[in-house]
C-alpha cells in the first residue's frame, strides 16, 4: 500500500502514465516470481512498449469499433503492451511454466481483445448493440480480465470472467497501480464495497440478490 504514496496522483492522466512506466520497469528489474501463486506473473527484466501515435491509436479504435475514453487514451499514448509475455509457474506444483499476453497492445492483439469482449458479451447474453440501445457501457480488457466501462465517464475497471463479475477499481490508473505493485488491500476495498454496484448498470445487477 505504501509504494502507491511513490506515484503520482491515480488520475489517469499522460503524467501518471509516465511516473507509473517508469517506475513500474525499476520495480520489474529486480522483480522475483513467486513459488507459491498460481496465475501469471511479470518476468524480470519486463519492459512497456513505446506508445501509440495518435493516428494508431484512431486506427485501433477503428478496428474495434469503439471510441477510448480520455484515460484509456492516455494508456496508450505512453505504453503499448510489455516486451515480455507473462508466466505461470503454477505454483509449486512441477508442472511446466506456461506463457500469455496480460496486457493487451496493438496492433498484435486485436484479436485477443475482440475474443475477449465477446466472450463476456456471450456469457452474459448481450451485444454492443443491445449495450448501446439500453444505456449500459460496453467493455475493454486493459490487463487479463480486467475491463474498464469504455462509456463510462469515471472508467470504472471490472474483473469479468464469464458472469462472474466484480467491481474492481475506481479507474485505469489505480487498477495498474495495485496490479503492478501488489497492492492487494486497495483492490479489496474496491470489489467488497457493495455501494460501488449501483455506479455500474447491469453488470453488477446479480450483486441485488445477495
Amino acid at each position: 500500500m505504501d509504494q502507491i504514496i511513490e506515484l503520482r496522483s491515480p488520475d489517469n492522466s499522460v503524467a501518471f502514465f509516465q511516473d507509473l512506466k517508469r517506475k513500474s520497469e525499476e520495480h520489474w528489474m529486480e522483480a522475483e516470481l513467486n513459488e507459491y501463486i498460481y496465475g501469471l506473473q511479470t518476468q524480470r527484466h519486463t519492459k512497456w512498449k513505446k506508445g501509440l501515435t495518435e493516428e494508431e491509436i484512431d486506427d485501433f479504435e477503428s478496428e474495434l469499433g469503439m471510441i477510448f475514453p480520455a484515460g484509456l487514451r492516455n494508456f496508450y499514448r505512453v505504453m503499448n503492451g510489455v516486451d515480455l509475455p507473462a508466466i505461470d509457474i503454477h505454483g509449486s506444483s512441477g508442472e511446466e511454466p506456461t506463457y500469455s499476453n496480460s496486457f493487451y497492445s496493438y496492433p498484435g492483439h486485436v484479436e485477443a481483445i475482440k475474443q475477449r469482449i465477446r466472450w463476456i458479451y456471450d456469457a452474459n447474453q448481450v451485444d454492443a448493440d443491445q449495450l448501446s440501445q439500453r444505456g449500459i457501457s460496453r467493455i475493454f480488457p486493459v490487463y487479463g480480465h480486467r475491463f474498464v466501462l469504455i462509456d463510462d465517464e469515471d472508467e470504472i475497471v471490472l474483473s469479468m470472467y464469464g458472469k462472474d463479475i466484480i467491481y474492481w477499481a475506481d479507474n485505469i490508473s489505480k487498477m495498474l497501480a495495485g496490479q503492478i505493485f501488489g497492492m492487494d488491500r486497495l483492490s479489496a476495498e474496491f470489489h467488497s464495497n457493495k455501494e460501488n454496484a449501483g455506479r455500474v448498470k447491469f453488470w453488477l445487477d446479480w450483486l441485488d440478490n445477495q
